[in-house]
């Protein structure tokens, strides 16, 4: 996955996130934790 698609999903993937979740401050870091977690599974 090239870093522009990265992104592009990031922004994504916190749009839905803040729809269901809010967008405060416990629960940006807790996206932060499930999103490097999806990164690093896609890449092993």
């Amino acid at each position: 996955m090239k870093r522009r698609q990265l992104i592009a999903s990031h922004n994504d993937f916190w749009r839905k996130w803040v729809e269901v979740n809010g967008s405060d401050e416990s629960s940006y870091h807790t996206f932060c934790l499930w999103f490097a977690s999806f990164v690093n599974g896609l890449r092993s």
